[in-house]
Parts: C-alpha cells; structure tokens; sequence
C-alpha cells in the first residue's frame, strides 16, 4: 500500500509515534469490526490528511507531533 498524498512536515521527530498511536487506537477499537488493515489504512489516510491541513495552516516547519495531534480532529470534521 501506498499512500500517494502526503507532506515533508511528517518529516519531524515524532510524527511517527503520532501515526504508531493511530494505527494502535483504531486497531484496539476496530478489532472486531473492521479487518486490521482497513484499520490501518485509514489511520495513514487520516494521519496524512491532518499534516496537509496543518501544514497549510502553519506551513510544513510549523507542524511537530503535538500540532499534529491537534489536527487530527479537525480533519474529520472537513469530511
């Protein structure tokens, strides 16, 4: 899998412990719902989209992982 949309701010020192932490979330509440890579799937989709929207927000040296996190949410909401 491949995930085409993405941006350099994810190139930061923790944005992999904020996508680690999606793919665990949606993992334990999903578990018996969805299979696992749906899950994880949609956590890359969802952990990409709240760096573009940051990144547009603060530009791409502007987004650390605490900022990431602070996105996440908004992204849904834009769905």
């Amino acid at each position: 899998m491949i995930n085409p949309e993405s941006t350099p701010a994810l190139a930061r020192g923790g944005s992999g412990d904020v996508l680690t932490g999606l793919v665990g979330g949606l993992l334990a509440i999903t578990s018996t719902k969805i299979p696992p890579l749906e899950a994880v799937k949609t956590a890359v989709w969802w952990h990409a989209q709240a760096a573009i929207l940051a990144a547009k927000e603060r530009t791409e040296l502007g987004v650390d992982a605490f900022t990431l996190t602070q996105y996440l949410i908004p992204t849904l909401e834009k769905i």
